[in-house]
């Protein structure tokens, strides 16, 4: 009897140590391989010129010193209406003082610098209410990159919940953001971290 409990607790801490792994290798995946065929773009905003992987039927449709956004092909070329959530964009964080000084923060993983000024930006300018914020920092090949995922509460639209993805990389004065979004083969959200990884600006 003592030897059939040791096996089932060794065959119990096995299984548990598997969906363990598991779970880490499918928090990880897009580390390996993007979720999508990827293609290379350069574009000029303002005082930079930025070059990234995106996803491959996207295109950039705004460009501005403030940065660009992306959006499906298939919207663009139809001219169907969108919103936010179609939509990844590629937006400069160092035009403000403050903003540029909590995300800098970030990169040293201090976080609630960045919670505080983000809600009170977003919540006293539109009403929206943020939370569930959750942050994760990994070394790539291209430096540090800060994920931010958190959940965007919008009242007006009967307290329907948008949940993003902002990605920064460090050294380079661009977040990249995208909002999950069922209606969509991939998720916009699931290439943000990619197109990071890959951005890259130099002065124009």
């Amino acid at each position: 009897m003592e030897k059939w409990k040791k096996a089932a607790a060794a065959f119990c801490c096995g299984l548990l140590l598997f969906i363990a792994c598991c779970g880490c290798d499918q928090k990880n995946t897009w580390e390996e391989t993007p979720p999508g065929p990827m293609k290379s773009i350069t574009r000029t905003c303002g005082e930079y010129t930025l070059t990234c992987d995106i996803p491959e039927d996207w295109e950039p449709f705004t460009c501005s010193v403030a940065g660009t956004s992306i959006i499906p092909s298939r919207l663009l070329d139809s001219g169907e209406d969108y919103t936010v959530e179609d939509t990844i964009s590629i937006l400069r964080y160092d035009l403000s003082p403050d903003e540029k000084e909590v995300t800098q923060a970030l990169f040293e993983e201090d976080t609630e610098p960045f919670q505080t000024f983000f809600k009170q930006t977003i919540e006293r300018a539109q009403g929206y209410k943020v939370d569930h914020f959750s942050f994760s920092f990994d070394d790539t090949d291209a430096g540090k990159l800060v994920t931010v995922q958190y959940d965007l509460t919008v009242p007006e639209e009967t307290f329907v919940v948008y949940h993003y993805v902002e990605c920064y990389l460090e050294d380079v004065p661009y977040c990249v953001s995208g909002a999950q979004n069922e209606d969509f083969e991939i998720s916009p959200h699931l290439f943000v971290p990619w197109i990071a990884k890959t951005l890259e600006c130099t002065p124009s």
